[in-house]
């Protein structure tokens, strides 16, 4: 199914699901459903006995273990069991970019801003000026190798559970593979196209996603080995992927580039690594480029494609099948939207009518039904359609919502919020006029249970 959130990061939260988190609100997914609450003030940032909590409000980060807790100012980059890795606010510089022990002790420092890194169980990788660097958490060099360094905002590294690709500088496609776990570099792996997405499978192997296909490949004293290769048959390659694994399964995504052509799904059998399943689907949601398995739940961030900072996440367990009906978006079944007679001439509202026992399924699915509609309606800086459908809206929604409960301060205040922001930070308005997004007019009713 897929869930309409504004969040694009998945935490652990509970036994039995997991949530998804941003700034305005927290989504929780379970097996009792789904619940729409209230923002967090707080950042948890998890590496097994060692977390670190950020706070929205300030840079104060504290880290906890098991027997101490200490703080620190700045940005959390990495957290392990037994150290993390944080660029240190300061007032001087920008920042410096240290490696502390659980208790606290700085390790070392890293003399220049990464562009890339990733955190190992025993090492810090991290890529500047087209070279990457292995460190010990002493701080000791372990390797360096030329590769080409991409940005925070645009990383091309690529790791998996203690396996380091580095793409050389001069022909793509051609990998460098670091073995973090017997500190082995590898023979070269050879690709047809560039990396996109990597994930190490139960059995040791690795699963690879490149621009033209996907691969099995082993690692191996003598090298990396390429034990299974399929092509695929695309007018226009995948542009970025994500790849992991449920224990069962094995599974990339990945879409074409510009939005323009296919979001792609595919399962592979970990038993006997053949593709066993793929789901492909050209509607409103596109692949966001992150995706995994936690708490018995795959989950796939996505995007609607005509609405920037809207997006949903697609859920399944290990036993659903990719077919069709997991697209479906999990709303109230009892609604209806139609427009309605506007004081501006030629032009109308949205009219959204929700009935549902559960208050918050019904805020939930008025927020998805007003993002939708936004997209369809408006222009600017938000929207990256070529063309808005309905060019006659007015900017007034009025919403109604029936249900068994009543809705507290959070939910009240849930849909305001959500055409706020799209209003000011999105720099949205009703396309063809010079209207504005107006507060939406909401109508609680509360009937017996």
């Amino acid at each position: 199914m897929i869930i309409h959130s504004w969040g694009q990061r998945v935490e652990l939260f509970s036994a039995d699901g997991f949530r998804l988190i941003d700034v305005k609100a927290q989504l929780h997914v379970s097996d009792g459903g789904i619940t729409l609450l209230p923002p967090s003030d707080e950042l948890v940032e998890s590496g097994g006995r060692l977390s670190a909590i950020c706070s929205y409000s300030n840079d104060l980060i504290k880290i906890k273990g098991d027997q101490n807790e200490w703080s620190v100012s700045g940005q959390v980059l990495g957290v392990r069991d037994n150290y993390v890795f944080v660029a240190v606010a300061d007032e001087v510089s920008s920042a410096s970019y240290v490696v502390f022990s659980s208790a606290g002790e700085e390790l070392f420092q890293i003399s220049d801003r990464p562009r890339e890194w990733y955190c190992a169980d025993s090492m810090v990788v991290v890529g500047l000026n087209d070279c990457w660097y292995v460190y010990t958490l002493s701080g000791g060099l372990l390797l360096s190798i030329p590769g080409r360094v991409f940005n925070e905002f645009s990383p091309k590294g690529h790791f998996c559970d203690g396996v380091c690709f580095f793409e050389s500088l001069v022909n793509e496609g051609e990998y460098q593979v670091f073995d973090l776990e017997r500190q082995i570099l590898s023979s070269k792996l050879i690709l047809d196209a560039q990396l996109l997405g990597a994930s190490r499978l139960p059995d040791g192997r690795i699963l690879v996603v490149d621009c033209a296909g996907w691969s099995l490949i082993s690692l191996e004293d003598a090298g990396a080995e390429v034990q299974k290769r399929y092509l695929f048959d695309y007018k226009r390659p995948p542009s970025k992927a994500v790849a992991w694994h449920d224990g069962h399964c094995a599974y990339m995504a990945f879409e074409t580039p510009w939005h323009e052509g296919v979001q792609s799904l595919i399962a592979v059998s970990l038993e006997s690594g053949e593709q066993i399943r793929q789901l492909e689907w050209d509607s409103e949601w596109s692949i966001l480029g992150y995706g995994g398995f936690c708490n018995g739940y795959n989950h796939l961030l996505l995007n609607r494609r005509k609405l920037m900072g809207n997006g949903g996440v697609l859920v399944w367990k290990p036993e659903e099948a990719l077919d069709p009906a997991l697209l479906k978006e999990a709303l109230s079944a009892d609604r209806v939207v139609s427009e309605m007679p506007s004081q501006s001439k030629g032009k109308h509202g949205f009219h959204i009518e929700i009935n549902d026992p559960s208050v918050n399924n019904a805020v939930r699915s008025a927020a998805s039904e007003i993002c939708r509609l936004i997209g369809e309606s408006c222009s600017g800086a938000y929207n990256q359609v070529e063309a808005v459908i309905d060019r006659k809206f007015d900017g007034h929604f009025l919403v109604e919502l029936t249900s068994t409960e009543q809705p507290y301060d959070f939910e009240r205040g849930y849909l305001p919020q959500i055409v706020e922001y799209h209003r000011y930070q999105g720099g949205l308005s009703p396309a063809g006029s010079r209207l504005t997004l107006q507060p939406p007019e909401i109508v609680w009713h509360v009937m017996a249970s």
